[in-house]
C-alpha cells in the first residue's frame, strides 16, 4: 500500500467527522432558542398575574357581566322590539301612557282632583287627558 493513499484519507475522515459534530450542534441550539420562547411566555404569564392581583373579584364579575350584557340582546316583555343593547334615554321609552281627568261635577262646572282644571262642559279628546306617563321598556 502507498504511503501517499493514506495520506489522502485523513483529511477525508477529518471533513466527515467535522460534519457530524456539526449536526450534533445544530439541535443544542434549536433549544436553546426554544429555551429562550419559553422564558418569554414565563414573564408575560408572570406581569398579567400581577396585573390580574391588583384587581378584586367583585370588579372581575362586574366587567363580565358586563360584557355578557352587551353581547346579549334585549328583548322588550311590553312591545317585544328587540335591541341590541339596552336602550337609554328616549330610546328606553315604550309607550306613553295617557292618564284621564279624574272629574267631578259641582253645579254644572267639571273639575279634575289631579291637575284642578275647571271645565264647562266635559271634556273630549286630549283635553280628556290629564297627564302623560312614560313607560319604560321591560326586559
Amino acid at each position: 500500500m502507498r504511503f501517499a493513499s493514506i495520506l489522502t484519507l485523513i483529511p477525508l475522515a477529518l471533513s466527515l467527522g467535522l460534519l457530524a459534530n456539526a449536526y450534533d450542534n445544530s439541535f443544542d441550539s434549536r433549544e436553546y432558542v426554544d429555551e429562550l420562547s419559553a422564558r418569554e411566555y414565563y414573564d408575560d404569564a408572570l406581569a398579567t398575574r400581577e396585573i390580574l392581583s391588583d384587581l378584586s373579584t367583585r370588579e372581575l364579575i362586574d366587567e363580565l357581566s358586563d360584557r355578557l350584557e352587551r353581547r346579549s340582546k334585549y328583548t322588550c316583555k311590553v312591545c317585544s322590539k328587540t335591541f341590541n343593547e339596552k336602550p337609554s334615554g328616549m330610546s328606553a321609552v315604550c309607550k306613553k301612557e295617557k292618564i284621564a281627568h279624574k272629574l267631578s261635577e259641582k253645579n254644572g262646572k267639571y273639575s279634575c282632583s289631579v291637575c284642578s282644571k275647571t271645565w264647562n262642559t266635559s271634556p273630549k279628546g286630549m283635553a280628556a287627558v290629564c297627564s302623560t306617563k312614560n313607560v319604560d321598556h321591560k326586559f
